[in-house]
């Protein structure tokens, strides 16, 4: 379960990586098997729903995260990038170095991932074709 700002949604991470040193920040090992306790690590995560996230160098209140385990804090970080599917099937990415840059559908996603993109458009989709009929 992963705690963002009020939001409260589960997680799959997805990808480890990056094992970092927590003092420098240097790269100590790409695509690490696993994390030990105590280190730091950059992950990619895939929310199971659509969740109101930001960069942290965008806003910093959407920016933290907390992982808990059975109401017990097991990780905490800050949200480096974060990468929106749009209508047209491209990407558009927030922090980073490509700040705002959109690219291709190149990303390889697997199985799992795409069904929770595919869920998050349907949603997306449905909640803005029920306001566009709300709103006429």
């Amino acid at each position: 379960m992963v705690d963002c700002h009020t939001a409260h949604i589960a997680c799959r991470f997805n990808k480890l990586l990056q094992l970092v040193n927590k003092r420098n920040g240097e790269v100590m090992e790409e695509n690490p098997k696993f994390i030990k306790s105590g280190q730091a690590a950059i992950c990619e995560l895939v929310p199971t729903k659509p969740m109101c996230v930001e960069a942290f160098s965008r806003y910093a209140p959407l920016g933290r995260f907390a992982v808990r385990d059975m109401r017990k804090t097991v990780a905490v970080g800050v949200i480096k990038i974060v990468r929106r599917k749009r209508a047209d099937g491209s990407w558009i990415q927030s922090g980073g170095k490509a700040d705002g840059t959109v690219s291709v559908a190149d990303v390889v996603v697997d199985k799992r991932a795409a069904k929770v993109i595919h869920a998050q458009q349907g949603t997306e989709t449905a909640a803005a074709s029920a306001a566009a009929a709300a709103h006429q």
